[in-house]
């Protein structure tokens, strides 16, 4: 499951999801990342992000195939979000 959204999510809920995803499972591994609130960031309050829909999924989906060529990943499920973000915000 690949989504690029505005919207914020629940990294809680996509681990329940993960979970709940089928058996045979013997972990599962997690990454947040953040929208960077230090170094030398001088009046930034946020940023933008753009992206190219269609493209963005395709090079995300690329990725997950080549973990799934070198790994035994059963599922995966990543959200890459796109517009206004404060700092501190979740982003991936």
């Amino acid at each position: 499951m690949i989504r690029v959204q505005q919207q914020d999510f629940d990294p809680a809920e996509e681990y329940r999801a993960l979970r709940n995803s089928g058996s045979g499972t013997g972990a599962i591994a997690t990454f947040t990342g953040l929208v960077r609130d230090n170094g030398d960031m001088n009046g930034v309050t946020g940023l933008f992000l753009e992206h190219y829909p269609g493209m963005t999924e395709q090079v995300i989906e690329g990725l997950v195939h080549e973990a799934s060529r070198r790994w035994d990943v059963r599922d995966a499920r990543i959200i890459h979000r796109v517009g206004a973000l404060a700092l501190a915000d979740q982003i991936v």
